[in-house]
This record gives C-alpha cells, sequence and structure tokens, in this order.
C-alpha cells in the first residue's frame, strides 16, 4: 500500500498512501540481519500535529513474585497519555495517565505503546512510544550437601566450600557464602575457603549472582560422617615359627556397618584374621560412608622353650659291687625367650611325668636301667615344645670284685745286720678268690712296707676283662 521511491542510499520516500489508512513501516539490511519497523496511524487531517510521548524505552528487573515497575512519560503541557500493549489500534490499559505500572514478575520481554491524547481538541499523536520491560530470570540455585570424615571423630573439620559451587549453581554464575540468611541477600560478611565449620550438621547460605546481576540463595548443609574406631584385641604367635598370630576387631558403634582389610585388597566384614606371621601390619576399617581409619598393630614372635641345663649324673650309692640300687641325678633348668613366668609339663617316654616352672632349678632321679629317654617339654599355656634325649642310663656299679691273700711276707735286713733303722719287709700279693658279674671289672689291692714297721696301701684298678674273672 503505496509507493516507495528510494531517494539516496539510506533515504526512501513513501507517498500515494490513502488518507484513512494507517501503515506499519519495515525496513531490513541487505543481509536480512537488522529489521525495524514503524506504526503510523492514519492522520485527522483536522487535527493538528500531536507529538508522540517522551519517556525512558526499555526497563529491565529481576523475576520475582512481587514486581513493581514503574513506567512514566512526559508529553507537552495540557496533554495527557494513553497505554496500549500494541503499536496500533487496540483497548487502552490505562487513559488520561503519565505512567503504567508493570506487576507481571516473569521471566520475559513486555512491550507497551503509549500515544500522546488532547483533550482540547481529541486529537491523538500519530506515532506511540514503544517501551519494553523485561524480566530477567534469576539464576538456577539448587541446595547442596558438603559431607567430610571426621578424621579425629571430634566434630571440627576444614570444609573447600568452594567444591559446592558447581553443585548449587552454573560455573558462570558468581557465588558467595554466609552464615545467615539476612547476610547473604544483603551480600555482606561472606566466608573464606577453607571453612571450619562450628556444628554438624551446620547450615550456610548462598548467594548466587548471574550474568544479568539477578540474585537467588541456596542452602550449603555441611556435615560430618563418623571414621570408624574399632577395638582391636591382638594375639601373638604361640610358639615361634608357628604363624599364628590373630586380630579381632569389634566395632562399638552399631549405627556403623564395617568393613576390614590388611592389605587394601582383599575385605573382610567379620574382622577376624588368623595364622598372622610375625610382622607389622596396619588395619583399614570402612563404613558405609566410605570414611576410614588406620590403625597399626603387630604381631610379635611366639615362645620359644629355651633347655639351659639338663644333665645326668650316675650314683652307685657307695656300693660299688651292687648295679641295683645305681641312680642318676638329674639336674633341670628351663627358660624361654620371652622371659616370662609360667610352668611346662616334662614327659618321658619312660612313663615320667612332672609339671615344674621356667627359671627354676630342679633335681629328680632316675634308675640307671640302661634305658634311653626321650623327653618332652609342653608349655602349659601355649603348648609349645622342646625335647631332649637322656642315655643310656648304664649303671656305674662294678660287675666283679676280686679279693687278694698275702703269699709271703719276708723281713729284708738290707746288708746292715747292726742298723735295724734301714730294714723293710717285702710283701708279695696274689688273688684269693674272684667273683664274675656282666660287664667284668676286677680290682687289685697291693700294700707295700717300706719300713719294718710301716706298711702303705696302694689301690690300682684294672678293666675289660674277659667274661670271666681270673687272676694271673
Amino acid at each position: 500500500m503505496g509507493t516507495v521511491q528510494k531517494l539516496t542510499l539510506d533515504t526512501f520516500r513513501i507517498f500515494n498512501i490513502p488518507q484513512s489508512q494507517g501503515i506499519t513501516i519495515n525496513a531490513a539490511s541487505s543481509n536480512n540481519v537488522c529489521q525495524a519497523s514503524l506504526v503510523l496511524t492514519a492522520p485527522n487531517c483536522a487535527c493538528p500535529f500531536v507529538p508522540e510521548p517522551t519517556g525512558t524505552p526499555i526497563y529491565t528487573a529481576c523475576e520475582s513474585a512481587n514486581t513493581s515497575i514503574v513506567m512514566t512519560v512526559a508529553v507537552p503541557a495540557g496533554m495527557q497519555a494513553n497505554w496500549y500493549n500494541q503499536a496500533v489500534g487496540g483497548t487502552a490499559l490505562v487513559s488520561n495517565s503519565l505512567s503504567y505500572t508493570h506487576t507481571n514478575g516473569l521471566p520475559g520481554v513486555y512491550n507497551y505503546y503509549v500515544e500522546t491524547y488532547d483533550p482540547a481538541n481529541g486529537c491523538f499523536s500519530l506515532t506511540r512510544l514503544a517501551i519494553q520491560v523485561e524480566i530477567f530470570a534469576n539464576p538456577v540455585v539448587s541446595n547442596f550437601m558438603l559431607t567430610k570424615c571426621d578424621t579425629l571423630n571430634n566434630g571440627a573439620e576444614l570444609f573447600n566450600i568452594n567444591a559446592a559451587h558447581g553443585n548449587i549453581t552454573s560455573l558462570a554464575n558468581t557465588i558467595s557464602y554466609h552464615l545467615s540468611q539476612a547476610d547473604a541477600i544483603a551480600g555482606s560478611n561472606a566466608l573464606t575457603s577453607p571453612y571450619a565449620n562450628v556444628n554438624s550438621p551446620q547450615k550456610l547460605f548462598a548467594l548466587v549472582t548471574n550474568q544479568a546481576g539477578c540474585k537467588n540463595i541456596a542452602e550449603l548443609d555441611l556435615s560430618l560422617n563418623p571414621v570408624p574406631a574399632p577395638l582391636l584385641t591382638v594375639e601373638d604367635e604361640s610358639c615361634l615359627g608357628s604363624a599364628d598370630g590373630m586380630l579381632t576387631a569389634v566395632n562399638p558403634n552399631a549405627s556403623q556397618t564395617l568393613r576390614y582389610t590388611l592389605d587394601n585388597q582383599n575385605w573382610s566384614n567379620t574382622g577376624v584374621f588368623n595364622n598372622l606371621g610375625v610382622s607389622n601390619y596396619i588395619l583399614t576399617a570402612e563404613n558405609q560412608f566410605l570414611c576410614r581409619s588406620q590403625q597399626p598393630f603387630a604381631i610379635d614372635a611366639g615362645l620359644l622353650i629355651q633347655i639351659q641345663t639338663f644333665s645326668a649324673v650316675c650314683d652307685n650309692k657307695g656300693t660299688l659291687s651292687d648295679a641295683s640300687d645305681d641312680v642318676y641325678h638329674i639336674t633341670l633348668l628351663v627358660g624361654n625367650n620371652l622371659n616370662i613366668a609360667g610352668s611346662f609339663t616334662l614327659t618321658g617316654t619312660n612313663g615320667f611325668s612332672n609339671q615344674y616352672n621356667y627359671n627354676t632349678n630342679y633335681t629328680f632321679d632316675l634308675p640307671a636301667n640302661g634305658a634311653t629317654v626321650t623327653f618332652t617339654l609342653t608349655d602349659t599355656d601355649r603348648s609349645c615344645t622342646a625335647s631332649r634325649v637322656i642315655g643310656p642310663l648304664n649303671s656305674c656299679s662294678t660287675d666283679c670284685v676280686a679279693s687278694l691273700e698275702i703269699i709271703s711276707l719276708n723281713c729284708n735286713g738290707n746288708n746292715t745286720p747292726s742298723d735295724p733303722n734301714d730294714d723293710f719287709m717285702r710283701c708279695h700279693l696274689g688273688p684269693q678268690r674272684s667273683m664274675v658279674r656282666q660287664p667284668t671289672r676286677i680290682f687289685y689291692l697291693l700294700t707295700m712296707c717300706q719300713r719294718a714297721t710301716t706298711c702303705m696301701a696302694l689301690l690300682i684298678v684294672s678293666i675289660l676283662l674277659p667274661p670271666t674273672c681270673w687272676l694271673p
């Protein structure tokens, strides 16, 4: 409708428009990227020119349930303004008012159009002032909880509160943390990270601001989870080298479910570890909150029975020829590598059995019956053992007795008949009888006289006779 004439590069003339027809002029750049439009109401040729109102063309605000944006315009003196929500025609939202209040707080763009009205002649401005209200969305936020393991189980930890940013809102938004909601609303007394909690749980308030300057508040809860604190019972190796140490871990907190490991690979739900060798260990316990604790412990070496003295001495009771009363005196002293008190049982293959204490000297007798006895020492508490072999317990009496008789006794004057001082007696000895016992032994009793009045006895022992005793 109408004729468009291009006058210059950016100047156009539109004519031949019907007098009663309003028009909309649309303009666009050559690439159609930039566009604009102008709405003209058909003029009342009987009316003088009435200018459109002047005022702020753009209002902005943030999303709110209590939005109240007051828009105002200015018109020539004596005139008023009519407000519309469309550029041409329509029903006025409000008439004869220089202001209008926008109350819709939902995000979006709202357009208003204002014409000047002259009540003196009832004429209107040919164009309406376009006013735009843009409501920006507040940043999207989510409440979040930061949890940590209470390392010392004392209710206090350092929290990296900045780590919650991406869980509360987009990283494109700015965020600050406050102790109270009032501080968050005012944007005052922001906390620094890391932050040491004062309670568990504890609530903080996060103030989030987007690029449009709109704000929102989220809650950040700080919570501490308990760290496992099992009670350990350690049983050392019983006997040296037995590798039967044991650890029992007991969970004293019924609200926790624990699992345990000694190598961070194999986990146990019972907390009982058997067949542990001598070594240093670290028990790792983990609960349902994935909190872990580590407790070192050691399995110490087991008991080693140490035989310090185990000797046997034969005693013939002074009856050299009677083996039936011969005994062995056993001397016993036993200790252990742990130097602990306690007792052990001594048992022998000959039926001997008795209980003794460590680090105490003992003696007992065994018959000299030719037996070889294996003794076993067994600790009464741990059943550790040691052994010692004694024997053969042979008799220490003789098996054969020989008697000698004087064959002759002669006095020798030493060729000095008048001097009795150098006289001496010569004794010739011989066997009187012999008694054979097994194994064969014989004793010779010799008597020598140096002077006629003095004799001295000498005992000479000969062994390893043939099966029957005889004297040459």
